[in-house]
This record gives structure tokens, C-alpha cells and sequence, in this order.
């Protein structure tokens, strides 16, 4: 098509209001500034186009346990643990330890009680609005995108003999409804369950176990993550749109390989992902980041596992860097903390815990439907670098 044609169509669908295709919006960095180095702490600012818009900048959560405790950090809005509902506890067994963690800085322990099972948590509430006392939100609010990274380290096999849950959503209330991701024998479940009184019965929501081929699922190894190593491990997640609506949809990333997606329609049956109870209109308030094996006595005292670099977002959009030129042969990520954020500006605080003084690390930003600029831009100085200074004759 000639350049005029395509530029007059372009006004044309500016004028009438309409949006343009998603091809045109992919985030695109054309540089970074970082006055005072790449340095861990540091503020980096990306410039580029096809951004979006991000507000507030800053994540919901973040925990990278760099104060000497367990609080989350100020960088996120939200700045202190909720409670367990019926504990009165924030961290459950959780411990900080000052050296341990990814690049050997400090994490979080998870450390068993004796005799008694374990119960490990770090809960997520959202904050109170001050002028109804209610919530400013809830975690299974109509249409709303969440996204949740961390990194974990444990010394264990999970398996269906107990009670493992990576991730966990529920109600407040007693009886109340809940969301389970969950890795079990090498292969993962996302449920949902009801109480209805006369036990718990599961609903609005698809199982994967023991090799089911609906869905997607890359690789029933990749879900568990490695033994003994650090690695990453992403939730993004949108709730169905209507109350009837099966809409909700799940992406779990472990170690920056997509190891399951729903829903896929193939025609489910006995479940469906409905991320909110149409019945009940319920609430979910309440988020546990963490594996759970509650009560469970068969779980051996010798099982502990490490978090760190828990971000909790209720937007798609974020900065990440990878170790490979392309997001999707990026295999090892972190993720950067925003401090300002406009369609052509991003400034973030630099975190770094596998790329030593970010040799070997690419840039990424994904706007707030889940599009990535697909070719990272440089960090390291003996990356390849972009061409410049190009004139067209």
C-alpha cells in the first residue's frame, strides 16, 4: 500500500475515534538514562512509545526484604501484610534471614512447626477505603487483571500426599469461596470451591491432574520448578467480565515458560473458570502468596522453601529484564520497580538479583494488556547494541 494511502488511513480511523490495531500499540524502547550507573536502587528512565498508561506507577505490593524484615518495601503502595483471617497472624511461619536469597541477599524462610504440620503464608488484603470502611477493591472484581511474581526456592517434591497450594484466593467470611493454583506431581491445578454446608464442592472453576489434555500445559516438569535453586514464578490473571460470563482467564510462568493457560475452549464439562461466584456475589479479599501445607502432619519438618521479590500488581502492566535478546527465550527474569509512568516515559528503581551489574540483561515493558516490545534493548555493556546516528538517503 503506498505511504500516503497508509498515512491517510491512519488520520482517518484517528478522526473517527476508533482505536488503531494492537500492532501499532506494542510498547517500543528507543533508550534508557541511568545518571548514576545501573546500579541496585538506582532510577533508570526509559523512553520509547506505545506504553500506556500506569496509575498510580507504583506496584501495589513489594517485597524484596532489603529493610532487615519481613515488611514490605515503601516502593509499593501497599506497605504492610494482612492477616489470616481467624489468626490474627500477617507472615504464618515465615522468618527473615539476611543472606540466603537470590545473589545471597536476604528472603523469607518458610520454617516448619514440629509435630504439628505447617502453615506458611504472606496475605495480601486490599486497602480499606476510608470513606465507606469497605474495601477499594476485591480480588475477583468484575473484568480486573492482577499479576503476582516472586521467586522461590525449596528443598521438596510436591505432591498430592499434601497439602501444597503456590497460590491461594479466598473469602473472609467462613465457608466463603476460593481460588487454588496449585503444583502438584509435576502437573497443576487451578479449582475454585465452595462451601455449601454440607462440604466442600467444586465449582466455577477447571482442574488439571494426572496428565488431562484439555487446556494447555507446555510441560508437567517445567510447573513444578527446579529443586534446591532459585527460580521465578508469575500469575497473571483476569476475572470474567459478567457474573455469568466463564471469561476468566490464568497464565502461571515458571522460570519464563508459559507451564499452563485457561481457559482454552475446548469444550469443558464438569468445570468451567468463572473467577466469580455469581451465586453468592462474594468477595474475595484475601490473597496468600506462598505454599500452604495447613495442618497437614504428613509433611516432613525437613521441607522448607525461601520467597523473595513478592510484587503484587493490579495491572498487567510492568518492566522486566530477561537474559535473552527476545522475551520469548528469556528464561531468567526480574522484575524493576516503577516510580513514574507515562505512553513515551517510564522511571524505575533497578532491582537485580541474576544479572551481575545487569551484564547479560535485556529491557522489556508490557503495557496493561499483556503486549511486550517481542526484542529486548541492551542493558549490559557488552550486549549488542541498537544501531544510531542512522541517516536514509
Amino acid at each position: 500500500m503506498p505511504k500516503q494511502i497508509t498515512r491517510n488511513a491512519l488520520v482517518v480511523l484517528c478522526l473517527l475515534g476508533l482505536e488503531l490495531p494492537a500492532a501499532f500499540a506494542t510498547p517500543v524502547i528507543t533508550g534508557v538514562s541511568a545518571p548514576n550507573g545501573l546500579v541496585n536502587g538506582q532510577l533508570l528512565t526509559i523512553t520509547g512509545s506505545g506504553f500506556g498508561t500506569k496509575s498510580p506507577a507504583a506496584p501495589y505490593l513489594w517485597a524484596d526484604f532489603e529493610q532487615g524484615n519481613l515488611n514490605p518495601s515503601p516502593l509499593g503502595i501497599d506497605q504492610a501484610w494482612g492477616n489470616s483471617p481467624g489468626t490474627g497472624s500477617s507472615i504464618g511461619n515465615m522468618v527473615y534471614s539476611a543472606t540466603g536469597g537470590p545473589n545471597n541477599g536476604p528472603y523469607a524462610q518458610g520454617i516448619p512447626q514440629s509435630g504439628s504440620g505447617v502453615s506458611w503464608a504472606f496475605y495480601v488484603h486490599p486497602s480499606v477505603n476510608s470513606s465507606t470502611g469497605g474495601w477499594n477493591f476485591t480480588w475477583n472484581d468484575l473484568g480486573a487483571k492482577y499479576y503476582i511474581f516472586r521467586k522461590m526456592k525449596k528443598n521438596f517434591v510436591t505432591a498430592n500426599t499434601i497439602n501444597w497450594k503456590d497460590f491461594r484466593m479466598y473469602s473472609l467470611f467462613s465457608g466463603g469461596m476460593e481460588w487454588v493454583w496449585g503444583a502438584w506431581n509435576a502437573n497443576y491445578e487451578v479449582d475454585g470451591l465452595q462451601n455449601t454446608g454440607t462440604g466442600i464442592i467444586s465449582a466455577y472453576a477447571a482442574t488439571y491432574l494426572n496428565g488431562a489434555t484439555t487446556g494447555t500445559q507446555t510441560s508437567a516438569t517445567l510447573t513444578e520448578g527446579p529443586i534446591n535453586r532459585w527460580f521465578s514464578d508469575e500469575i497473571a490473571y483476569q476475572v470474567n467480565t459478567c457474573y455469568t460470563c466463564m471469561n476468566g482467564t490464568v497464565q502461571w510462568i515458571v522460570n519464563g515458560q508459559l507451564v499452563g493457560e485457561l481457559p482454552i475452549n475446548m469444550g469443558w464439562t464438569t468445570y468451567q473458570l468463572v473467577l466469580r461466584d455469581s451465586a453468592t456475589n462474594e468477595d474475595i479479599a484475601n490473597m496468600a502468596i506462598q505454599g500452604v501445607a495447613d495442618n497437614d502432619a504428613s509433611f516432613p519438618d525437613t521441607n522448607t522453601f525461601g520467597l523473595d521479590d513478592i510484587y503484587v500488581d493490579t495491572t498487567w502492566s510492568r518492566v522486566m529484564i530477561g537474559n535473552a535478546s527476545t522475551w520469548a527465550a528469556s528464561t531468567v527474569h526480574d522484575i524493576e520497580i516503577p516510580t513514574a509512568w507515562t505512553s513515551g516515559s517510564i522511571t524505575v528503581s533497578l532491582h537485580n538479583d541474576s544479572f551481575p551489574t545487569f551484564d547479560g540483561a535485556y529491557l522489556y515493558v508490557f503495557d496493561s494488556n499483556g503486549n511486550v516490545n517481542a526484542n529486548g534493548y541492551p542493558l549490559c555493556a557488552n550486549c549488542p547494541q541498537p544501531p544510531s546516528n542512522l541517516t536514509v538517503k
